[in-house]
């Protein structure tokens, strides 16, 4: 692998380029905060774009219209038998 830019040959896998001292390759992972609900599914929460407490108001109110969705057909299934 070369460093990504000068180009110089990076045969040890250094994390810092010996010629030009820049970081020798792109970052394999993100800084992303992962976080996990209530039925252990990972969700990806970029806090660059909303902030926890609205994605919590927004996964709870997203719950509770599923839910009474649910509920609903539940009932018109019931009432048809």
């Amino acid at each position: 692998m070369n460093c990504k830019h000068c180009e110089y040959p990076n045969n040890e896998n250094w994390f810092y380029c010996k010629n030009c001292g820049e970081r020798a390759s792109s970052p394999k992972f993100t800084s992303t905060m992962f976080m996990r609900n209530e039925s252990s599914k990972r969700t990806d929460i970029e806090f660059s774009t909303t902030t926890l407490d609205a994605h919590i108001s927004k996964t709870q109110k997203d719950k509770q219209l599923k839910d009474s969705n649910m509920w609903k057909k539940r009932i018109k299934q019931a009432s048809m038998n």
